[in-house]
C-alpha cells in the first residue's frame, strides 16, 4: 500500500504524516476550547499500525473530520482572546507560550509544511526508475 511506503528512506509515511496531523489539529482545537496544552493522545507520530486498507480510509476520514472540528471550534472561539497566551512559558516543541492567534497560524503553516511533504511523497511513490 502506497500509504505505508517509504519511497524517501527514513523519512515518515504518508500514513504516519496524517496521523500525525490528526493528532496536532485536534490538540489545536482541544487548546482553543480551552484544555491545557499536552502532545497529541497518540502521540507527537502515532504508529500506522497492522496495513490495512479499512484502517487506512479511517485515518483518511479523522484527518478529515479533525479539520472539520477544529472549523467548528475557531467558529466559535472569540476574537477578543486572540492575543492571550496559550499555556505557560515558551515550549516550541510543544507549542506552548504564544497566543491563540500565533497558534491558529503556528497549525496552518504546520499543515502546509506537511502537505508539501506529503505531496512529494505521492510522487516519489509512483516514481519509476529509469
Amino acid at each position: 500500500m502506497a500509504a505505508a511506503a517509504r519511497p524517501l528512506g527514513g523519512a515518515h509515511s504518508i500514513w504516519e504524516i496524517v496521523l500525525h496531523l490528526s493528532g496536532w489539529t485536534r490538540e489545536v482545537a482541544s487548546r482553543l476550547e480551552g484544555a491545557e496544552p499536552r502532545p497529541p493522545a497518540l502521540g507527537d507520530w502515532p504508529e500506522t499500525g497492522a496495513v490495512d486498507e479499512g484502517r487506512w480510509a479511517a485515518a483518511r476520514a479523522d484527518l478529515f473530520s479533525s479539520h472539520d472540528d477544529l472549523i467548528s471550534t475557531l467558529r466559535r472561539f472569540p476574537a477578543r482572546r486572540l492575543p492571550e497566551r496559550v499555556g505557560g512559558e515558551r515550549d516550541a516543541p510543544l507549542g506552548t507560550g504564544v497566543s491563540y492567534r500565533e497558534m491558529i497560524f503556528g497549525a496552518l503553516q504546520h499543515d502546509a509544511y506537511h502537505a508539501g511533504q506529503l505531496a512529494l511523497l505521492k510522487k516519489g511513490s509512483h516514481a519509476r526508475p529509469r
